[in-house]
């Protein structure tokens, strides 16, 4: 599911709705917040930032946004997308839950390489990158 990322002031909140899959949410009217509800869905401490991010119902630190396959920071990005509770950036979503092979990814999300090993040809689709590609999505699905 296909969600939209919000930056809005701390004591301030646009809630969203979530879309179909594949559909960016929008926002809707804001209301005020007390300071003790702004609290962090990843490191459960209050956000005393000047913005917080929210991705449905969950509020964000800037530097805790982050995608669970490659910990890219998803904060400058105007979407990111949902699997069971967890986020992914673009291009991780696209890669791990499209029926694709790594030849399908000339241009993967570029941190996601340091979790297995892949010759710098995966755009050639060898057959090594294939398999090492459907080793690294099999893992990531069984967490």
């Amino acid at each position: 599911m296909q969600l939209a990322i919000e930056y809005t002031p701390a004591n301030v909140v646009r809630p969203t709705s979530p879309g179909d899959d594949g559909e960016q949410c929008s926002s809707s009217s804001a209301s005020p917040v007390p300071a003790e509800e702004s609290v962090c869905a990843v490191c459960g401490y209050e956000i005393k930032d000047q913005f917080v991010l929210r991705v449905m119902s969950d509020s964000f630190h800037e530097c805790c946004l982050r995608c669970v396959a490659c910990n890219q920071n998803l904060s400058n990005n105007p979407t990111c997308f949902s699997k069971d509770g967890r986020l992914y950036c673009r291009e991780d979503h696209s890669m791990l839950f499209s029926l694709v092979t790594a030849k399908d990814f000339p241009q993967p999300c570029s941190n996601w390489r340091r979790y297995f090993k892949l010759s710098e040809n995966i755009g050639e689709g060898k057959r090594e990158d294939e398999e090492d590609f459907i080793e690294f999505v099999i893992q990531l699905r069984m967490e």
